[in-house]
């Protein structure tokens, strides 16, 4: 904790972040032994994968309606947002720096209006947040309400999901 130039408090809060991901190490121009021989086990057709820890500090002055420097939630969500549109682009081989270009037409390719639209609906409604099944599970001293809690939430998504898309397939 420091003081701010304005004599308020200034928070500094971390987070830390696990996940896996995985990429493929390929180049059409070469022969599938060079591919092999220079990239390794990197060159797994069906990918390789490593795990990965992000942390992420930010700091500010309390908000004092809510006591807060930022939106847990809201830092929680943009984390997962990146984390799936960096897996997108491992996917389709996209290089962020050079072919964002080339993700926004594969994706256009590959993804109905209806796909995408489950997709976002998908992420609206899934349980995203594990720190809220955390405190469900202290508050209530139980892990039965943070398992219903992610179940329904998993099955509401699915469903919404499944709905949407068709729903706009058909008339779209």
């Amino acid at each position: 904790m420091t003081t701010s130039r304005g004599g308020e408090l200034k928070i500094e809060l971390g987070r830390r972040y696990r996940f896996a991901a995985s990429h493929r190490l390929h180049s059409a121009q070469m022969s599938d032994a060079e591919n092999a021989r220079i990239y390794g086990k990197c060159n797994n057709a069906c990918g390789h994968g490593h795990n990965y820890v992000v942390e992420v500090s930010i700091s500010g002055e309390i908000d004092p309606a809510t006591g807060m420097i930022a939106n847990l939630a809201d830092l929680d969500e943009f984390v997962a947002r990146e984390v799936i549109v960096g897996t997108l682009g491992t996917l389709y081989g996209a290089d962020p720096a050079t072919q964002s270009l080339s993700l926004q037409a594969a994706l256009r390719h590959d993804l109905t209006l209806g796909g995408a639209m489950a997709l976002v609906v998908f992420f609206a409604f899934a349980m995203q947040c594990t720190s809220t099944l955390a405190i469900v599970r202290r508050e209530t001293n139980s892990w039965k309400w943070p398992a219903l809690q992610f179940a329904y939430m998993s099955v509401l998504a699915y469903v919404a999901a499944l709905a949407t898309n068709v729903l706009i397939s058909r008339f779209f």
